[in-house]
Protein backbone atom coordinates (compact mmCIF):
# COMPACT_ATOMS: atom_id res chain seq x y z
CA UNK A 1 0.00 0.00 0.00
CA UNK A 2 1.30 3.18 -0.97
CA UNK A 3 2.88 5.69 2.11
CA UNK A 4 0.90 9.07 2.85
CA UNK A 5 2.80 12.30 3.85
CA UNK A 6 2.11 13.17 7.11
CA UNK A 7 0.17 16.60 7.32
CA UNK A 8 2.63 18.37 9.42
CA UNK A 9 5.30 17.09 6.46
CA UNK A 10 2.81 18.42 3.69
CA UNK A 11 3.37 21.93 5.63
CA UNK A 12 6.54 22.50 5.84
CA UNK A 13 6.83 20.88 2.36
CA UNK A 14 4.54 23.86 1.11
CA UNK A 15 6.44 26.57 3.04
CA UNK A 16 9.32 24.61 0.99
CA UNK A 17 7.89 24.92 -2.53
CA UNK A 18 6.78 28.86 -2.08
CA UNK A 19 10.69 29.32 -1.18
CA UNK A 20 13.33 26.44 -1.14
CA UNK A 21 15.68 29.01 0.19
CA UNK A 22 13.84 28.90 3.45
CA UNK A 23 16.09 27.96 6.57
CA UNK A 24 14.47 25.49 8.73
CA UNK A 25 14.11 28.35 11.82
CA UNK A 26 11.65 30.32 8.90
CA UNK A 27 10.06 27.41 8.37
CA UNK A 28 9.10 26.55 12.18
CA UNK A 29 8.24 30.33 12.12
CA UNK A 30 5.56 30.11 10.30
CA UNK A 31 4.19 27.22 11.30
CA UNK A 32 4.28 27.48 14.78
CA UNK A 33 6.68 24.79 15.82
CA UNK A 34 10.87 24.16 16.58
CA UNK A 35 13.26 24.34 14.18
CA UNK A 36 14.27 20.41 15.41
CA UNK A 37 10.34 19.46 14.78
CA UNK A 38 10.80 20.40 11.35
CA UNK A 39 14.73 18.87 10.89
CA UNK A 40 13.14 15.60 12.37
CA UNK A 41 10.04 15.66 9.95
CA UNK A 42 12.75 15.98 6.77
CA UNK A 43 14.89 13.83 8.03
CA UNK A 44 12.96 11.26 8.29
CA UNK A 45 10.80 11.72 5.20
CA UNK A 46 14.53 12.04 3.47
CA UNK A 47 15.42 8.77 5.26
CA UNK A 48 12.60 7.14 3.82
CA UNK A 49 12.71 7.80 0.48
CA UNK A 50 9.68 10.06 0.22
CA UNK A 51 11.08 13.20 -0.38
CA UNK A 52 14.53 14.18 -2.17
CA UNK A 53 15.68 17.74 -1.11
CA UNK A 54 17.56 19.22 -4.74
CA UNK A 55 17.70 22.61 -6.87
CA UNK A 56 15.46 23.17 -9.79
CA UNK A 57 16.90 25.08 -13.10
CA UNK A 58 14.92 27.65 -14.57
CA UNK A 59 14.55 26.50 -18.02
CA UNK A 60 13.49 29.86 -19.97
CA UNK A 61 16.40 32.20 -18.18
CA UNK A 62 18.91 29.59 -18.80
CA UNK A 63 17.33 28.90 -22.42
CA UNK A 64 17.22 25.66 -22.76
CA UNK A 65 15.60 23.27 -25.24
CA UNK A 66 13.20 21.07 -24.41
CA UNK A 67 11.31 17.75 -26.21
CA UNK A 68 8.88 15.13 -25.50
CA UNK A 69 9.68 11.70 -26.89
CA UNK A 70 7.18 9.14 -27.28
CA UNK A 71 8.16 5.60 -28.15
CA UNK A 72 7.11 2.27 -28.99
CA UNK A 73 9.35 -0.20 -27.54
CA UNK A 74 8.92 -3.79 -29.14
CA UNK A 75 9.41 -5.92 -25.52
CA UNK A 76 9.31 -4.97 -21.65
CA UNK A 77 12.42 -6.25 -20.85
CA UNK A 78 13.94 -3.54 -23.84
CA UNK A 79 11.79 -0.70 -21.91
CA UNK A 80 14.06 -2.17 -18.58
CA UNK A 81 17.24 -2.13 -20.77
CA UNK A 82 16.42 1.22 -21.78
CA UNK A 83 15.75 2.75 -18.60
CA UNK A 84 18.97 1.15 -17.35
CA UNK A 85 21.13 2.33 -20.23
CA UNK A 86 19.97 6.21 -19.85
CA UNK A 87 19.68 6.06 -15.86
CA UNK A 88 22.53 8.63 -15.42
CA UNK A 89 22.01 10.49 -19.05
CA UNK A 90 22.26 14.52 -17.75
CA UNK A 91 19.92 14.93 -20.57
CA UNK A 92 17.02 12.91 -19.60
CA UNK A 93 14.49 15.00 -17.02
CA UNK A 94 12.03 12.20 -16.69
CA UNK A 95 11.74 8.65 -18.09
CA UNK A 96 8.13 7.07 -17.62
CA UNK A 97 6.32 3.56 -18.66
CA UNK A 98 2.58 4.61 -20.30
CA UNK A 99 0.10 2.29 -21.37
CA UNK A 100 -1.42 3.14 -25.09
CA UNK A 101 0.05 3.83 -28.65
CA UNK A 102 3.42 4.25 -27.10
CA UNK A 103 5.12 2.40 -23.65
CA UNK A 104 7.68 4.71 -22.97
CA UNK A 105 7.76 8.70 -22.92
CA UNK A 106 11.05 10.50 -22.10
CA UNK A 107 11.63 14.43 -21.06
CA UNK A 108 14.88 15.98 -22.35
CA UNK A 109 16.78 18.84 -22.04
CA UNK A 110 19.66 20.64 -24.16
CA UNK A 111 21.21 23.81 -23.89
CA UNK A 112 20.98 24.95 -27.51
CA UNK A 113 19.02 24.19 -30.14
CA UNK A 114 21.97 22.08 -32.45
CA UNK A 115 22.71 19.64 -29.23
CA UNK A 116 18.58 19.04 -29.13
CA UNK A 117 18.48 18.43 -32.74
CA UNK A 118 21.83 16.00 -32.12
CA UNK A 119 20.17 14.34 -29.46
CA UNK A 120 16.86 13.38 -31.43
CA UNK A 121 18.73 12.65 -34.58
CA UNK A 122 21.83 10.73 -34.20
CA UNK A 123 21.88 9.43 -30.60
CA UNK A 124 19.60 8.98 -27.48
CA UNK A 125 16.50 7.00 -27.26
CA UNK A 126 14.92 7.28 -30.63
CA UNK A 127 18.14 5.81 -32.00
CA UNK A 128 18.44 2.39 -30.09
CA UNK A 129 17.24 -1.03 -30.64
CA UNK A 130 14.24 -2.36 -30.16
CA UNK A 131 12.62 1.31 -30.84
CA UNK A 132 9.60 0.13 -33.42
CA UNK A 133 8.17 3.99 -33.61
CA UNK A 134 8.99 7.60 -32.08
CA UNK A 135 7.45 10.46 -31.85
CA UNK A 136 9.00 13.74 -31.13
CA UNK A 137 7.41 16.97 -29.63
CA UNK A 138 9.66 19.98 -29.28
CA UNK A 139 8.47 22.36 -26.18
CA UNK A 140 8.23 26.22 -27.46
CA UNK A 141 7.27 27.76 -24.68
CA UNK A 142 7.47 27.14 -21.41
CA UNK A 143 4.05 27.70 -18.74
CA UNK A 144 4.23 25.44 -15.83
CA UNK A 145 6.55 24.57 -14.10
CA UNK A 146 9.43 26.94 -15.08
CA UNK A 147 11.74 25.20 -13.70
CA UNK A 148 12.85 21.39 -13.69
CA UNK A 149 15.48 18.97 -12.01
CA UNK A 150 18.64 18.54 -13.80
CA UNK A 151 21.74 16.61 -13.47
CA UNK A 152 24.71 18.50 -13.87
CA UNK A 153 27.45 16.33 -14.96
CA UNK A 154 31.12 16.61 -14.32
CA UNK A 155 32.54 16.03 -17.66
CA UNK A 156 35.19 13.16 -16.97
CA UNK A 157 34.25 10.22 -18.68
CA UNK A 158 35.25 8.86 -22.06
CA UNK A 159 31.78 7.73 -23.20
CA UNK A 160 28.75 9.05 -22.27
CA UNK A 161 26.76 7.06 -19.90
CA UNK A 162 24.51 5.93 -22.18
CA UNK A 163 27.54 4.16 -23.88
CA UNK A 164 28.01 6.93 -27.12
CA UNK A 165 31.28 7.53 -28.24
CA UNK A 166 31.08 11.37 -28.49
CA UNK A 167 34.64 11.58 -29.72
CA UNK A 168 34.12 10.29 -33.03
CA UNK A 169 30.72 12.03 -33.80
CA UNK A 170 30.79 13.98 -36.85
CA UNK A 171 28.31 16.89 -35.57
CA UNK A 172 30.81 17.35 -32.36
CA UNK A 173 33.40 18.05 -34.69
CA UNK A 174 31.08 20.10 -37.00
CA UNK A 175 30.25 22.10 -34.00
CA UNK A 176 27.01 21.37 -34.39
CA UNK A 177 26.62 19.96 -30.75
CA UNK A 178 28.57 19.75 -28.16
CA UNK A 179 28.72 16.52 -26.67
CA UNK A 180 27.69 14.83 -23.96
CA UNK A 181 28.10 16.45 -20.83
CA UNK A 182 29.35 13.79 -18.84
CA UNK A 183 32.50 13.40 -21.45
CA UNK A 184 35.62 14.99 -21.24
CA UNK A 185 34.25 16.07 -24.86
CA UNK A 186 31.64 18.44 -23.54
CA UNK A 187 32.11 21.92 -24.95
CA UNK A 188 29.29 23.55 -23.36
CA UNK A 189 28.01 25.50 -20.03
CA UNK A 190 26.05 23.33 -18.54
CA UNK A 191 28.33 21.15 -16.51
CA UNK A 192 30.79 21.41 -13.25
CA UNK A 193 34.67 21.52 -14.24
CA UNK A 194 37.59 21.66 -12.02
CA UNK A 195 38.08 24.88 -10.69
Amino acid sequence: MPKRLPPRLLQILGVLARDGRASLTEVARELGVSHTAVRRHLSKAVGEGLVRIAPLLSVSSLGLRMAILFLEVDTIDRVEELAERFRECPRLVYMFRVTGRYNLVAIVVAESPEALDSIMGTCMLRTCPGIRRSEVIVVTDYVYPCYLPMRVAHPKRERAPCGADCSSCRRLHENKCPACSATKYYRGWLAARDS
